[in-house]
């Protein structure tokens, strides 16, 4: 688990909030400017696109894609999804929205991800606090597994995470949030479901 963990925060560290607007600018390009919707706003939108794909269909990302599909989410150029994924494989899926500018990721590695262009850093801690607390039922234990800020090159994210277990089950789940104050983020806000064991 700590291997899987660690590659997860160090990639979205990386790529996310490091290479910043500029290299990726034409991922968000091909959607409408966003009309203006307050940042609490943007990460509540976030938060639901997350519950409604990535949490609603965990370790299924075939389904996510699907449902993508069927939503007309629309694939970025080979080459922007490549950048992104580090040629691993996967998909990119641009949201059609006016509202924000999100995308959602799929890794082979069956991780999904929700990324937000603008997003209040707050408000999406918030958001997987209430989740976490939702989710601790008898039967299924919730740990939080990270608080606190993370260097990135000469910046810093903040990482929230949880690992969310049945009693008696191997496999689990990690909830991660990773955001970012920073305005030239790539995204301000990642928030990723990994299936770990």
């Amino acid at each position: 688990m700590r291997t899987l963990y660690s590659m997860n925060c160090s990639t979205l560290a990386r790529f996310g909030f490091i290479l910043g607007a500029g290299l990726f600018g034409s991922v968000y390009a091909a959607q409408a400017t966003p009309a203006p919707v307050s940042q609490v706003e943007q990460a509540n939108l976030a938060f639901k696109l997350f519950t409604k794909t990535c949490l609603a269909m965990p370790d299924n990302n075939a389904a996510v894609s699907a449902w993508a599909t069927k939503n007309h989410f629309i694939k970025p150029e080979p080459k922007t999804s490549n950048m992104i994924l580090q040629n691993r494989g996967g998909e990119v899926w641009i949201v059609p929205t006016r509202k924000a500018q999100f995308l959602v990721v799929l890794h082979p590695d069956k991780r999904c991800s929700v990324w937000a262009r603008t997003a209040d850093p707050q408000q999406i801690n918030i958001n997987l606090n209430r989740l976490a607390a939702s989710l601790a039922k008898p039967g299924r234990i919730v740990k939080k597994v990270r608080d606190m800020q993370v260097p990135v090159g000469q910046s810093s994210a903040y990482q929230l995470s949880y690992e969310v277990r049945q009693v008696g089950v191997h496999q689990a789940l990690l909830l991660l949030a990773t955001t970012s104050t920073d305005k030239k983020a790539l995204s301000q806000a990642v928030l990723t479901l990994s299936p770990i064991s």
